[in-house]
């Protein structure tokens, strides 16, 4: 209790029991002492009335066990003071509060990505929107593989920011998010298509002929018997950006897509050289690809015109295609990776491990290989 008769509720208290509350300025505690007076009346308890009232309580015989008289009862109850005190102190917590921080917890981007790599398994689902993408762990693997499509795209020309020529109808446009594992389920890569509505296009304006093959399962596994019993080396690799090496004939302007668009009001892109989607885009690329397995010696095979062999006393070589994916088995492995790469960007996945969802396990000196696939 302060001097001004109030009473303050604090968290920080320090309770000393032989002072009273309140700083002391004298010798004595209290400035303001309360006085006690035994002659006062604190608490009337009757003015003109006499309490005299017997109580008595009876057994089951009724004689009185109890007789209490209340003659003798005081008119007035004096207050006691009490045997206990509170003190305020002045201690307070603290104003300025610090911590340390460790700088090792706070991830860069590089670290980021790390991260998501490992949080990232063959189970989880690929986003459908951009603004999915940006709300998942591997966010920062998304964010570098868009700007390395966008600078794939602009550096080989395949698109040229332009207004829309008059009379001239855009196709619309799709971007697809996929994330490729290892036969562990391990994540390699995430990757982004950004793709042509092909159904938007019209006949004789923009397209003519769309046929294009695509390797059969069986060629493959007539591959993987040679390379069994002939104790090839097989190798798996995958073409960057297969659809952006050939050029285009036809003029097709497409839609810049949305998350793109708001840095480009009013702007289409021009498309120099086929993209995914386009109707005649698959086809364009096996000509191209087809051209060069010509020139470095290998034939397509009459079964199955993705199947491209190669079979002389210097060099066995079997390729297999299947759209921008290659199964390539040959007792000189280098050499078709030198041809085929000083025309076109590969990746050199290695020995191929897993191909087309299945797992491959090749013992050369048992000259077998052993297959499986999840269901």
């Amino acid at each position: 209790m302060l001097e001004n008769w109030r009473i303050v509720k604090s968290h920080d208290v320090v309770f000393n029991e032989q002072v009273f509350p309140g700083p002391p300025t004298k010798e004595s505690v209290h400035e303001d002492p309360i006085h006690y007076d035994n002659n006062e009346s604190l608490i009337d308890i009757t003015d003109n009335e006499h309490i005299s009232q017997t109580h008595s309580l009876h057994n089951n015989d009724g004689s009185a066990c109890i007789n209490n008289t209340n003659n003798n009862l005081p008119t007035s109850i004096p207050l006691a003071k009490p045997g206990w005190d509170y003190k305020l102190t002045s201690n307070q917590a603290p104003k300025h509060v610090s911590a340390e921080i460790n700088v090792s917890n706070i991830l860069s981007s590089k670290r980021q990505a790390h991260t998501a790599i490992h949080s990232i398994d063959s189970s989880s689902k690929n986003p459908t929107l951009w603004e999915e993408a940006m709300s998942l762990p591997d966010k920062p693997l998304w964010i570098g593989e868009l700007k390395n499509k966008l600078n794939n795209l602009t550096s080989r020309g395949v698109i040229i920011e332009t207004t829309l020529p008059r009379g001239s109808k855009p196709v619309g446009n799709s971007v697809q998010f996929k994330r490729k594992f290892d036969s562990n389920g391990k994540l390699i890569k995430n990757k982004i298509r950004i793709c042509a509505q092909g159904f938007s296009q019209k006949y004789g304006i923009d397209y003519n002929d769309t046929f294009s093959p695509t390797g059969k399962f069986s060629s493959l596994r007539c591959l993987l018997a040679i390379a069994a019993h002939r104790s090839l080396e097989i190798n798996h690799l995958d073409a960057v950006a297969a659809f952006l090496n050939p050029t285009l004939k036809e003029e097709i302007y497409m839609k810049i897509p949305n998350f793109l668009a708001m840095h480009s009001p009013g702007k289409v892109w021009h498309l120099r050289k086929p993209l995914y989607g386009l109707k005649q885009s698959s086809q364009y690329w096996h000509l191209e690809l087809e051209n060069l397995l010509k020139m470095i010696g290998l034939l397509p095979s009459k079964a199955d015109p993705c199947l491209f062999i190669c079979n002389n006393a210097e060099w066995e070589c079997y390729v297999h295609i299947h759209v921008d994916d290659m199964t390539v088995a040959s007792n000189k492995i280098q050499r078709f990776k030198s041809l085929i790469m000083s025309k076109f960007k590969m990746e050199d996945l290695g020995p191929a491990n897993f191909v087309l969802g299945i797992k491959l396990i090749q013992d050369k000196t048992a000259r077998k290989i052993f297959l499986s696939q999840t269901s």
